[in-house]
């Protein structure tokens, strides 16, 4: 029986797609005046593939500098990075339902949990901004763990927060390896939140599919 679900941030609780639009009025207040031309839809196609939906951030500041049309003296690729860091988790927007099913997962008695890769400092301030640090009873991110997913070690640290056992725990992902094969070789369910990461074709396919969050919860009672 579950006692405890998991959410992933990124592409799960949190609508990347949607982020980035809202990101893109301020990347342009900032760098708007130095492009050749600020058509918005065109640096907002800019901006999302540099992102790869939140997986390339080590390249992303690189790439946004060098496939946009600069006017003159491009800017350095550390002062994109910095305005991203900066402004970006403010920019964050809720996936569809995402309130309302953990609310209605509270009310049925699950503890809940958010487990993400990334920096506290950012995710964190998107978990504030989304108000989902009301709705669950715990929150874990991998810098503060000290490893990523899909490291055992960082679904333990939840699980530890949760005081809960992982073959009574699921975790909901976008990610066909950090998420649902990190989770399932940690000794947890996997629900597959599917339309942000292509599956593997060397990796078997995902037993537990949703499109959208409102699905995870009558899902749950086929574990």
């Amino acid at each position: 029986m579950i006692h405890s679900v998991i959410f992933d941030l990124d592409c799960t609780l949190a609508d990347r797609h949607r982020s980035i639009d809202a990101y893109l009025t301020l990347f342009l207040a900032k760098f708007g005046d130095k492009l050749q031309e600020a058509d918005p839809p065109a640096v907002r196609a800019v901006l999302g593939r540099a992102d790869g939906n939140g997986y390339a951030a080590a390249t992303r500041a690189a790439d946004i500098v060098a496939n946009l049309d600069w006017s003159g003296r491009r800017p350095r690729a550390t002062a994109v990075d910095k305005h991203w860091h900066a402004t970006f988790p403010g920019c964050a927007v809720a996936m569809d339902g995402a309130v309302d099913v953990l609310g209605e997962l509270r009310e049925e008695g699950l503890a809940l949990g958010i487990l993400t890769n990334g920096t506290v400092y950012a995710q964190e301030a998107k978990i504030t901004h989304l108000g989902l640090d009301e709705c669950v009873d715990a929150v874990v991110v991998s810098e503060a763990v000290g490893c990523k997913k899909p490291d055992p070690r960082v679904f333990e640290a939840i699980l530890e927060a949760l005081d809960a056992d992982a073959e009574d725990a699921v975790y909901v992902g976008d990610h066909p390896v950090n998420d649902v094969q990190g989770a399932i070789d940690a000794g947890l369910g996997a629900i597959w939140m599917r339309g942000w990461q292509d599956w593997p074709a060397d990796q078997a396919p995902a037993e537990f599919v949703v499109d959208r969050l409102a699905e995870v919860p009558p899902m749950l009672a086929t574990f």
